[in-house]
């Protein structure tokens, strides 16, 4: 599962593993992430963390909730740590 608000991301990741041998999920919003988390067994979960109304951080905690095993991979655009 993608988590993104850019769609451009999302559609890179999508072209990008589009003939692997697994499913590739993506969602836009992070309250969509947290319903595709609940209603599927994900196994990897890649989320940004600067998302509108509900960071990266508050989905991956979610995902653990369903998955505790969940690989989990946070992504950002910003230019430094701080």
């Amino acid at each position: 599962l993608f988590d993104d608000d850019d769609e451009a991301i999302l559609r890179a990741a999508q072209a990008i593993l589009k003939y692997q041998p697994y499913e590739v999920l993506v969602s836009k919003t992070a309250e969509d992430a947290i319903r595709i988390l609940s209603e599927g067994d994900i196994s990897v979960l890649i989320c940004d963390l600067v998302m509108p109304f509900v960071d990266g951080n508050i989905v991956l905690a979610e995902a653990r909730k369903y998955n505790p095993n969940v690989v989990s991979i946070l992504t950002t655009g910003m230019p430094d740590m701080e």
